[in-house]
């Protein structure tokens, strides 16, 4: 039995980037997902903007959690990137944007994002279990921000 479970995120981030540079670092997904968020054991190209992920596993009290999805991508230069999940593949699915806009001489980058998953557990354990991976992904999400904000500062 598994329990389903929807993560919804926000946040934003200011770096002293201009727009157009960072619109190009956060475009090239294949250097900047790896690169930037954190557990991402691989993420390789599977055609046209279309990305497979996959997540190092995690386990807690003899449950085990293997996360990999599928995105394909939408790219609006120079203020917003998308993705959206190709269902049927993988074990999850995400969907995610970036907004850039200018702010002073920099970049504002406003990311929202929505993981959907199966826990690997009995359903009695869903409300223990919900917010503890919640909060670990949403740990996770954070973790991504801040190391894009280090590497466009």
């Amino acid at each position: 039995m598994a329990v389903k479970i929807e993560i919804p995120y926000e946040g934003t981030v200011s770096v002293p980037t201009p727009p157009d540079k960072a619109f190009a670092y956060l475009a090239d997904l294949e250097k900047s997902i790896p690169g930037n968020f954190p557990g991402v054991a691989s993420f390789q190209a599977q055609g046209a903007d279309t990305y497979q992920w996959a997540f190092e596993k995690v386990g807690y009290s003899g449950y085990e959690l293997e996360i990999q999805l599928v995105t394909q991508a939408k790219k609006e230069a120079p203020s917003k990137i998308t993705l959206k999940s190709v269902p049927g593949k993988g074990t999850a699915l995400f969907d995610g944007s970036w907004a850039l806009s200018p702010k002073g001489s920099g970049t504002q980058i406003a990311f929202q994002g929505k993981l959907q998953l199966e826990l690997p557990i009995p359903g009695f354990l869903k409300g223990m279990a919900t917010p503890l991976a919640e909060k670990e992904i949403r740990k996770l999400f954070d973790r991504y921000l801040r190391h894009v904000e280090k590497n466009l500062g």
